[in-house]
């Protein structure tokens, strides 16, 4: 029975492995992609998301977009600025991009890993199973 279980939690333990290097590069290529074009078409909604953890004191966000006459057409400069109930206002655009894209990481390695480690992880379990069988 011991040997079983050992055999069982090292071909799991395995399998974890394996799937969360591959959900983890998927979410590596792709969380750029998807929290880029989330703030790049609709920067308002998007940063409106994360304002509690942006601007955690309970001030404001504002977003707001700069027309330079040296961009080119349709260009803009975006600004992201927590504003205090005494006036006060911090740039706070970098710190709201991060944080976007740490979760939308967090979020693509999980929608991969989740449904993807629970069947593998089932077979696997199975596999050893009757492997098992077959050897006594």
């Amino acid at each position: 029975m011991g040997k079983n279980l050992s055999i069982h939690l090292l071909v799991q333990i395995g399998v974890l492995i394996l799937i969360g290097a591959f959900a983890g590069f998927a979410a590596l290529t792709l969380f750029g992609a998807i929290g880029g074009v989330a703030m790049g078409v609709a920067p308002e909604p998007t940063f409106g998301l994360v304002e509690d953890l942006v601007c955690p004191d309970g001030a404001n966000i504002k977003y707001y977009a700069v027309k330079r006459s040296y961009h080119q057409p349709g260009e803009s400069e975006p600004h992201l600025e927590c504003i205090r109930e005494d006036g006060q206002s911090e740039d706070v655009l970098l710190k709201a991009i991060l944080i976007v894209l740490g979760i939308t990481f967090i979020g693509v390695f999980l929608i991969i890993f989740i449904p993807v480690f629970i069947p593998v992880a089932i077979i696997g379990f199975v596999i050893t199973r009757k492997v098992m069988k077959s050897k006594r």
